[in-house]
Parts: structure tokens; sequence; C-alpha cells
């Protein structure tokens, strides 16, 4: 059960896109969760496995975010609120 007043929805989608390549500390959105380069090794696709299926979360620790988001690419699909105004991206980058 969840505490009484407590709200649970699904992330808009600049939210998952923060959450996913933000780096805070550098200040910059990165390509993959983890970098800019391309490692079949941090996420699970079929291009690392030959294979595509479902493992459990957290299997590949050196492909979470730097928010320490794992799975962000790679083992689903991400589902998403709509786009919300451009003015609400700034609120979040701060």
């Amino acid at each position: 059960m969840l505490e009484s007043g407590l709200i649970v929805r699904l992330p808009l989608e600049v939210e998952w896109e923060k959450a996913a390549c933000w780096d805070q500390r550098r200040e910059v959105k990165l390509r993959y969760p983890w970098g800019d380069e391309w490692s079949s090794a941090q996420a699970n696709t079929a291009d690392g496995r030959g294979d595509w299926m479902l493992a459990p979360v957290g299997c590949y620790p050196g492909g979470a975010s730097p928010y320490g988001l794992h799975d962000c690419t790679g083992n689903g699909f991400r589902i998403v609120i709509g786009r919300p105004p451009a003015v609400f991206f700034d609120d979040l980058a701060s």
C-alpha cells in the first residue's frame, strides 16, 4: 500500500531525459547514460547479447546514469507523459 497522499505518476519526457542522460557535475547532456561513446557491454541489447531478452534491473551497473538510474538503454521501452512546455525544462535544469 502507498502512504496516504502520495502521488505516483509516469515521468515527463524531460524528467526521463534528465535522469537518464544529464551529467549534473559537468552540466552537460550525455549521448548515452554512461557517456558519449556506444558500448554494448553497458546495456541489455541484442548488440551485446546476440538475442535480446529482459534482464533484471542492475545487471549492467556500468550503464547507470550519473543520477544512478539503471537500464535507461535497452531492457525495454520507456513510457512517459507527453512533452511539456519548453520552459519546464529550464526549471528542471536548475
